[in-house]
């Protein structure tokens, strides 16, 4: 969602760069398009293999956008161990 995000930003005026990195994307897209997430329990059940274990990450870049100076963030959940 961050590449679609930052592609639309130039859907008014797109350059021949910004069309590359559609097709990149496409081409990503499609080549994973069989990927998934499982989740499942977890098989013991000492103290450290508990239930439904959710935690997060998050970054933040402040105006790190050298066209338009603004800011980006991002985060990742994780819930037993797949994001």
């Amino acid at each position: 969602s961050f590449a679609v995000s930052e592609l639309s930003r130039f859907v008014s005026a797109p350059g021949q760069n910004h069309m590359q990195a559609v097709k990149h994307l496409l081409r990503y897209l499609y080549g994973t398009s069989e990927l998934g997430l499982l989740y499942s329990k977890p098989k013991n059940s000492g103290l450290m293999d508990r239930l439904n274990v959710l935690w997060g990450f998050v970054d933040i870049d402040w105006a790190g956008c050298p066209d338009s100076r603004r800011s980006t963030s991002g985060y990742a959940l994780m819930l037993n161990g797949a994001a």
